[in-house]
């Protein structure tokens, strides 16, 4: 079975401040294709970046689902924007 959105995160080097990269990849799309990136402090920063992305593109539901579900699993919350 294909995963049609793939998450993938490049954490920083343990020991480094760095930032965390999320990529939302879609398989439907070209080989690699990335819909959007995230970037931020922890897999918790990245990901909201990524979903605050995807709502402020307009991207299809189910793709800024993705993200908000990912980010609620890792930090029992819904996604909010910047006030």
């Amino acid at each position: 079975m294909t995963v049609r959105l793939r998450l993938e995160f490049a954490d920083p080097i343990p020991g480094t401040a760095g930032p965390t990269y999320v990529t939302l990849f879609d398989s439907t799309r070209p080989p690699n294709f990335a819909v959007a990136t995230g970037t931020g402090e922890g897999r918790e920063g990245a990901l909201l970046d990524l979903w605050n992305t995807l709502t402020q593109r307009n991207e299809t539901p189910e793709v800024i689902e993705r993200a908000a579900e990912a980010y609620r699993r890792l930090t029992g919350l819904l996604p909010t924007s910047p006030a």
